[in-house]
C-alpha cells in the first residue's frame, strides 16, 4: 500500500497510472491486480493498493523493480512518461510513502 501526495492534478495522476505504473506491474511475475483510494474529501493524496499472489513476488519488485524506478521518478516528470520512454522524459517528484500488509485469507463471508 502507497500513499502518495502531491498529485495535483486527479486526471494526471488517474493517466500516470494507467500508461505507466499499470503496463510496469503486470510485467511483474507474481502481481495480480490493485486499486486507487481517494479520500471523499478532494484532496491531492490517493492510496494506492497492490495485490501479489505470493509474498516472493512482490519482494522481487519492491527490492530489485522498485529502487530503479524510484531513482527515475526524483529525475524525470512522470507525467510524460510511459513504459516505453521512461528513460526519455522528467518525472516531478511527489512523496510517496509505502507499507507492506500481508492478508490472509482465513475465513469467508457468504451472504445467504
Amino acid at each position: 500500500m502507497v500513499t502518495c501526495e502531491g498529485a495535483i492534478d486527479k486526471q494526471n495522476f488517474i493517466n500516470e497510472q494507467k500508461e505507466f505504473w499499470i503496463p510496469t506491474l503486470q510485467k511483474q511475475p507474481g502481481f495480480v491486480g490493485g486499486d486507487i483510494w481517494q479520500p471523499e474529501k478532494k484532496t491531492n493524496k490517493y492510496l494506492v493498493l497492490t495485490y501479489w499472489s505470493c509474498e516472493q513476488g512482490y519482494e522481487t519488485y519492491n527490492f530489485e523493480t522498485l529502487p530503479k524506478l524510484t531513482q527515475v521518478l526524483k529525475q524525470e516528470n512522470i507525467t510524460q512518461v510511459s513504459a516505453q520512454n521512461i528513460s526519455s522524459k522528467k518525472l516531478s517528484p511527489r512523496k510517496a510513502t509505502s507499507k507492506t500488509v500481508l492478508v490472509e485469507r482465513r475465513w469467508d463471508v457468504i451472504a445467504g
